[in-house]
């Protein structure tokens, strides 16, 4: 299944792995994708853990710099 959130020529995985990818940068392109907010409110079960977790990502990444 696609992941309709990101586009892989604004980050390709090879970046990410071989740790070419800029902390700061990393993090300023995910808090677009998941803007930390509360979700509408029919959105579904499975959306909202997912939005959520990755919300946690992010929050985390923002304490390691």
């Amino acid at each position: 299944m696609a992941n309709n959130y990101i586009e892989p020529e604004e980050l390709p995985l090879s970046r990410v792995v071989g740790g070419q990818v800029d902390l700061v940068k990393l993090i300023e392109e995910l808090d677009k994708m998941y803007p930390d907010v509360f979700p509408e409110y029919d959105v579904s079960e499975r959306r909202l853990a997912f939005h959520a977790g990755a919300i946690a990502i992010i929050r985390y990444l923002k304490g390691k710099i």
